[in-house]
């Protein structure tokens, strides 16, 4: 039974950075007992990009990231969330978001989790 709770947390770190994450999950993502997760998002303008970063509750997989009405090229769309562990990715500000404010931008933002 704790195979269906129970995942492998990882990353790679060079000089004090993360350069790689992931996680592996000992039976099949369908027989795998997730809980709930609540997605937190803070948006940030940094000029020429947003930062936007993410924290969920629990562990959180296959996060996905899109913009209700705007094409967006995320730094990474498609990542897993560990719990209180934050999550930051970019948005430059291109095609049309370059008049968003980040308010805007995160009414904009759609969270899914798979």
């Amino acid at each position: 039974q704790e195979e269906r709770s129970r995942y492998l947390e990882y990353s790679l770190e060079k000089d004090g950075v993360i350069v790689s994450r992931g996680t592996t999950q000992f039976v099949r993502p369908k027989a795998f007992d997730y809980l709930p997760a609540t997605v937190e998002a803070e948006v940030k303008n940094l000029g020429y990009a947003f930062s936007i970063t993410l924290t969920a509750d629990v562990f959180a997989k296959s996060v996905v990231l899109s913009l209700r009405d705007y094409d967006a090229v995320f730094s990474d769309n498609w990542f897993d969330l560990h719990g209180k562990e934050p999550v930051t990715v970019t948005l430059p500000k291109e095609n049309g978001l370059e008049k968003l404010t980040a308010e805007q931008a995160r009414a904009q933002l759609i969270i899914r989790c798979y």
